[in-house]
């Protein structure tokens, strides 16, 4: 026997459907609009931190940690971005934004262990800690920054930063002597291993004036004049990529003029 649907069953059942519907609607959309939300905020820091507003920058990647307190893309640039900002103080209120930068990449290493960038900004946060309190006094700084270098070369074979930082700190570290380092447990720094990861970072980015500048000082070290000469000479036609990029290119015009008869 057919049984009849009365009216009022029949708008209950509707309204019981869509009710279930706009709930599966708005779980959704809660699901998709912060990953939404966070890709934009990092996207407009990207961009702030290009044109060099790195006040605003970490506002924006600021608002996409609010979003998501762990979201690996978001802390190492935090990290980075607060690198910069330390650079750009008077020196003697640097250091607070630098461990600042290196609590951000270690909570990034944390949320993803296996990042490079992590390892990288943490590594560069350690080298402006050391350099801030003196390379000698903190010397134990130096052994990580070369490990967090390492580890994040070996995770990507390409990462020219991590290939500059490292032969930065081969080459600030072999300012002094080997049989006054050894006991330090630092002898592996040389100046041969930084001129080699130099010009490993240098395929990858040949157009970096940082990276060239800080080869031609490597290369004045070696009394490698020629050498320092051409790559000097090189920079004053290399595009403006960095906030610092202008101050640079007057450096190495000075440079150029000091050796010029070496």
């Amino acid at each position: 026997m057919r049984r009849e649907i009365s009216p009022i069953t029949a708008l209950s059942f509707l309204i019981l459907i869509l009710s279930a519907t706009c709930s599966f609607a708005q779980s959704t959309a809660n699901e998709v609009e912060p990953g939404l939300l966070i890709r934009r905020c990092i996207s407009q820091g990207d961009s702030a931190f290009h044109r060099f507003a790195n006040e605003k920058a970490l506002a924006d990647y600021q608002e996409a940690l609010d979003l998501h307190p762990n979201e690996y893309p978001v802390l190492w640039r935090i990290s980075r971005v607060l690198v910069e900002i330390g650079e750009h103080k008077p020196k003697d209120v640097q250091l607070p934004s630098y461990e600042d930068a290196l609590q951000f990449a270690e909570r990034a290493i944390s949320a993803n262990p296996n990042g490079w960038e992590g390892y990288t900004y943490r590594a560069i946060a350690l080298g402006k800690v050391a350099l801030h309190k003196g390379v000698w006094k903190s010397i134990g700084l130096a052994k990580k920054i070369k490990r967090d270098c390492e580890k994040a070369i070996e995770i990507n074979p390409d990462n020219d930063i991590a290939m500059y930082v490292l032969g930065r700190t081969h080459q600030k570290v072999a300012e002094k002597g080997k049989l006054f380092r050894l006991p330090l447990g630092v002898g592996w720094a040389g100046k041969k291993k930084a001129r080699s990861l130099y010009e490993a970072a240098l395929k990858y980015r040949p157009d970096l004036v940082v990276y060239n500048i800080d080869y031609a000082k490597l290369l004045i070290d070696m009394k490698e004049y020629d050498g320092a000469r051409s790559v000097l000479k090189r920079i004053a036609g290399m595009p403006i990529v960095d906030q610092d990029d202008k101050w640079n290119k007057g450096n190495a015009a000075k440079l150029l003029e000091e050796i010029k008869v070496k």
